[in-house]
């Protein structure tokens, strides 16, 4: 079954198939401010069995992919590298209907499925590639857990069991379901589970729930790329570039740059020239601009809007929103994920503010809480947490583990006066729209 819509998004929607049937999108896309422009669609999976079922924010299918390409080559969209798509935007020499498609992450799906398509049909892609699990060969432990429990929880085989319990009660509502899953994101976290017990523990889990761990394993569903994929893509259609070596954005100077050159390192050892790895994508939306200073001059860095639907996220970067390193601003992608997911991160972070400045019961409103972890450590507190985020995504996953959210702007925070004891803010830039537009 398909989840309803929220309000606002079916009116937005609503709107502008009203505009486009009115002929307002076609003349938009003509007009010399769309000239200006360079339109990139950012894709992040492609299903290779049922997870577009599962997640179709992230996922698509081929035949979806092909679709769109279609579209674009039927609408006279030119689509071009995105490094030469930046270089032209700065220079005013972009084509009509200018076009880039960026891929994040660097999963396995991109090879077996969206790879094959761009290379068929002559369409250059830039692939950020996220490399610790491309040589760890282990799917990737959050999202592969959260689809084996959905996955578990969809199957009329067997009653779902609880993730942290070997003998409880079934998991009988989505309630339930829910609250179980947010127990193993926080154990797991708190405990700083290593790769290892994180894989091993996953395994007895699909085998507790009847699920074939080994075909999953074959599958390589939620799993990177190997070196040697890696190493062959045909680089005149994939520019792989940077994402970070562990997928996570430092607080730290030292350890940010570690974060890169590891990644730089890796891509190497994949058969990259690594002085070809001069763009850089941050991971999960987490940006600060003081980071900036921290990139080398050659690096190029764009914003994107927070939109996602169907597995990709449209975004129009103008010329104010292109900047290189030690200029303001930087490249969004979700939105405020949280930087503090627990102690597995706390060695990458500034120290945590004090939860004992807060009162006990009082309400306090997270200002782009991410995935939550503030808002678990308020609520530790004895507090009475809200988070608020723009991104969907990121309020999704905070929302997923049982904390209340609201999707808003920093810019118009949408509570009455003095309702609220206090405000938490961490990243309030990447909670405002000017913060990401």
């Amino acid at each position: 079954m398909t989840p309803r819509r929220p309000f606002r998004t079916r009116v937005r929607d609503s709107a502008l198939e009203g505009i486009r049937l009115a002929g307002g999108l076609a003349a938009a896309s003509r007009s010399r401010w769309r000239a200006r422009r360079l339109l990139i669609l950012c894709y992040h999976g492609f299903a290779l069995e049922d997870e577009h079922v599962w997640d179709p924010a992230l996922f698509v299918t081929r035949d979806h992919l092909e679709s769109r390409l279609a579209f674009l080559a039927a609408r006279g969209y030119t689509v071009l590298p995105l490094a030469e798509g930046l270089v032209r935007l700065r220079e005013g020499t972009l084509p009509p209907r200018a076009v880039a498609i960026t891929v994040d992450d660097g999963t396995y799906d991109f090879h077996a499925v969206a790879y094959p398509v761009f290379k068929r049909l002559g369409v250059p892609v830039t692939l950020y590639v996220s490399t610790y699990h491309v040589f760890d060969h282990r799917p990737v432990f959050d999202v592969a857990f959260r689809y084996l429990f959905w996955k578990a929880g969809t199957s009329a085989r067997v009653e779902l069991p609880d993730p942290l319990a070997e003998d409880s009660r079934p998991l009988l509502t989505a309630s339930d379901r829910e609250q179980a899953a947010t127990r193993v994101c926080e154990t797991v976290w708190g405990e700083r589970w290593s790769a290892e017990k994180k894989h091993d523990w996953l395994g007895r889990f699909a085998q507790r729930a009847d699920l074939d761990w080994d075909a999953f394993l074959r599958s390589r569903v939620l799993a990177l790329m190997r070196p040697e994929e890696i190493g062959t893509l045909d680089p005149s259609i994939v520019d792989v570039q940077l994402h970070t070596h562990r997928h996570r954005v430092p607080e730290q100077r030292e350890l940010f740059i570690r974060e890169i050159d590891d990644n730089r390192r890796a891509l190497g050892d994949c058969g990259l020239n690594p002085a070809r790895l001069t763009h850089f994508c941050y991971p999960s939306g987490v940006h600060r601009p003081a980071m900036l200073p921290w990139l080398t001059p050659a690096a190029s860095i764009h914003r994107r809007r927070d939109h996602v639907r169907g597995g990709v996220r449209g975004l129009d970067v103008g010329p104010a929103s292109v900047h290189q390193p030690r200029r303001r601003g930087g490249r969004a992608v979700s939105g405020a994920t949280a930087l503090a997911e627990g102690g597995y991160w706390s060695a990458y972070l500034t120290p945590p503010p004090d939860m004992t400045r807060y009162r006990s019961g009082g309400i306090v409103v997270d200002v782009g809480c991410g995935q939550g972890g503030q808002l678990r450590a308020l609520r530790d507190a004895g507090c009475r947490p809200i988070g608020l985020e723009l991104a969907p995504e990121a309020a999704r996953e905070c929302h997923a583990m049982g904390h209340p959210v609201i999707i808003a702007s920093a810019e118009s925070l949408p509570f009455r006066d003095e309702s609220c004891q206090s405000r938490l803010s961490i990243s309030t830039a990447l909670a405002t729209r000017s913060g990401i537009s």
